[in-house]
């Protein structure tokens, strides 16, 4: 498992393969979803391996925001700054329960309007809670510290 106490994000965590991301969106693939307004959330899981550090794989994300929801630039490059930041303050959420697996998630905007901080982390939140729970039902992501008998 990966302790992550860093709140970084760097570029190894961003998806830039072509491949993974025409699988994310591809619709005969077999990408999970959940829709937690405003955003939609896919992810798959690719193949396990360790990374070239000995390490275990970060989660690689991607962040988009339709230019058919927010004509704007500057209030579509504001949501993706507000999504990339409430991800990098969660994404311990995840990072607990993955060891060496390759985890794409997309996060996908459908608000007709710009949101606030709040709203966006609470989606994100829910978001990879949920993804944790589906790739470890058994194990309570939640609980970060062990209670001594």
């Amino acid at each position: 498992m990966v302790e992550s106490n860093n709140f970084t994000f760097t570029k190894v965590e961003k998806v830039t393969d072509h491949q993974i991301i025409t699988t994310l969106f591809d619709k005969s693939a077999t990408t999970s979803s959940i829709l937690i307004f405003p955003l939609l959330i896919k992810w798959f899981i690719g193949e396990p391996q360790p990374s070239q550090e000995g390490k275990p794989n970060l989660p690689q994300i991607l962040v988009s925001v339709p230019k058919k929801k927010l004509k704007s630039s500057v209030n579509r490059n504001r949501v993706k700054r507000l999504i990339r930041e409430s991800y990098r303050l969660n994404k311990s959420v995840l990072t607990k329960v993955i060891d060496y697996q390759n985890i794409y998630i997309s996060f996908v905007f459908l608000g007709q309007d710009t949101s606030d901080f709040k709203t966006i982390e609470k989606s994100v939140k829910k978001g990879l809670s949920a993804i944790s729970k589906k790739l470890y039902p058994t194990q309570d992501s939640t609980k970060s510290i062990i209670q001594p008998n």
